[in-house]
């Protein structure tokens, strides 16, 4: 076996840089897009906090009882697939909206002052993927609690899609680009 003239050298060392860099492109966007969904996730849920603490505010002390129900049921509108409830400092419940049961997640987690992408918690429950957080309240009682969640699927769904087609992409463009190399 004969060794490699200087073009076939030179050809392979391009190609395989070419390729680790177009593979370096491509987890870096996938990183990019995963990231830009949590720091959505965690402004939807700032938002959502707002107006649960701004229904809790008409009555601070009040966190029981029909007319409570009433304000927290109209706290949130226009989002979907959003859950939230509503936690003493012992973690019992005093409001939580049908859904994934958020006790799992004020069990799991630390709660914060304000949501942001690194202190999100994911999980599991029923073959559906959540992602939420727990918020200490400013305007209930000392250790009242806010859990915030919603639904993965859309990302999730979005993530699958969007990575068959980068790496497509990539493999095509990379194919191309080899061949016109080994071409010239």
């Amino acid at each position: 076996m004969g060794k490699l003239s200087l073009a076939s050298r030179v050809t392979a060392f391009i190609g395989v840089t070419f390729i680790l860099c177009v593979v370096s492109l491509g987890f870096a966007m996938q990183s990019s897009i995963i990231g830009h969904f949590a720091e959505e996730d965690a402004e939807e849920y700032s938002v959502m906090v707002s107006a649960i603490e701004n229904a809790i505010a008409i009555e601070p002390m009040v966190l029981t009882g029909e007319h409570f129900k009433a304000r927290m049921e109209g706290a949130i509108s226009g989002h979907h697939g959003v859950f939230f409830g509503i936690f003493d400092a012992k973690g019992d419940v005093l409001y939580m909206v049908d859904g994934p049961d958020l006790r799992k997640i004020v069990n799991s987690s630390n709660p914060v002052h304000s949501a942001s992408p690194d202190n999100l918690y994911e999980w599991s429950e029923d073959d559906n993927n959540y992602r939420g957080v727990v918020i200490l309240s400013e305007e209930a009682p000392p250790g009242t609690k806010i859990a915030v969640a919603s639904d993965l699927e859309f990302h999730l769904h979005f993530i699958e899609e969007f990575q068959l087609h980068l790496w497509q992409m990539l493999a095509g463009g990379c194919g191309i680009i080899l061949v016109a190399a080994w071409i010239a």
